[in-house]
């Protein structure tokens, strides 16, 4: 009695994926328009990045600014219509803000939460 023996090969491929993001959120920034740190957004470097949504918001919660696109800078204006008569033009009063960024990736988010200091 003969017997047939017949080998099934398996191959796998095995994928690496990497979680890893470099994230630097500025703490403070000077937008007083003298051509240093007049400008302010978090710097993200993600390959499997998704989706991102940054805000400011004010010790009442007042949201002053948003966006959803990476490349977008915050010069200190106020979104916030009852800044606006308070302050200078209509920019941030000096002082302490809280921000909120949100990373969507291909497998899980990440939120990050601080505090941002407007010098002037």
């Amino acid at each position: 009695m003969k017997y047939l023996i017949t080998f099934l090969l398996l191959t796998f491929s095995m994928i690496s994926y990497s979680q890893h993001c470099d994230v630097y959120i500025p703490n403070a920034f000077t937008p007083n328009e003298d051509g240093v740190n007049d400008l302010w957004r978090p710097s993200i470097n993600c390959d499997d990045l998704v989706e991102y949504s940054c805000k400011i918001v004010n010790s009442h919660g007042e949201v002053l600014w948003e966006t959803d696109d990476i490349y977008e800078y915050w010069n200190g204006e106020s979104l916030n219509n009852i800044s606006r008569v308070f302050s200078k033009d209509y920019y941030t009063e000096a002082g302490v803000y809280v921000y909120v960024v949100i990373i969507k990736k291909v497998f899980g988010s990440v939120e990050y939460e601080g505090i941002i200091h407007v010098i002037r």
